[in-house]
């Protein structure tokens, strides 16, 4: 993006000319750079990342793409933190989980993807006992 800055000084006695100062921005281009250290944190799917080298951003990074896939179906969500939570995944499916970055001018690489299966949830609790006394208590259950 190329612009155009006008500068002049003022004082109780007057102005002095305009000065321009033409130049260009390198901002007019996705981001370079990926985001990194994709850790999902069970039971609760908490997808988190590090945020991509500032050097790499080209501009302000107003949010991520998140593709999620599997062997039948692909998913593109979407956030404004370096965090998300995954919902509506399917226990026992492994999914392959990428991230980019992305800025007002679009979307920059995504990186390199991690595979993650979700785990799955436990069945009841069964045959519970307990033993207690007055200052403790043993709790078993199978």
């Amino acid at each position: 993006m190329n612009y155009t800055a006008t500068v002049r000084a003022g004082n109780v006695l007057g102005e002095s000319g305009n000065t321009s100062v033409k130049g260009k921005t390198n901002f007019s281009k996705a981001p370079t750079g990926v985001a990194n250290s994709l850790s999902l944190l069970q039971p609760v799917n908490n997808l988190t990342w590090n945020e991509v080298n500032c050097s790499k951003r080209n501009g302000l990074i107003i949010g991520y793409t998140v593709i999620i896939s599997n062997s039948s179906i692909t998913y593109n969500l979407t956030s404004t933190e370096r965090y998300i939570i995954l919902n509506d995944l399917v226990f026992g499916t492994e999914y392959n989980i990428s991230v980019a970055a992305v800025n007002s001018v679009g979307r920059g690489p995504l990186s390199d993807p991690i595979a993650v299966e979700i785990g799955i949830v436990p069945g009841p609790v069964g045959s519970v006992s307990s033993i207690m006394d007055t200052t403790w208590a043993v709790i078993s259950w199978s």
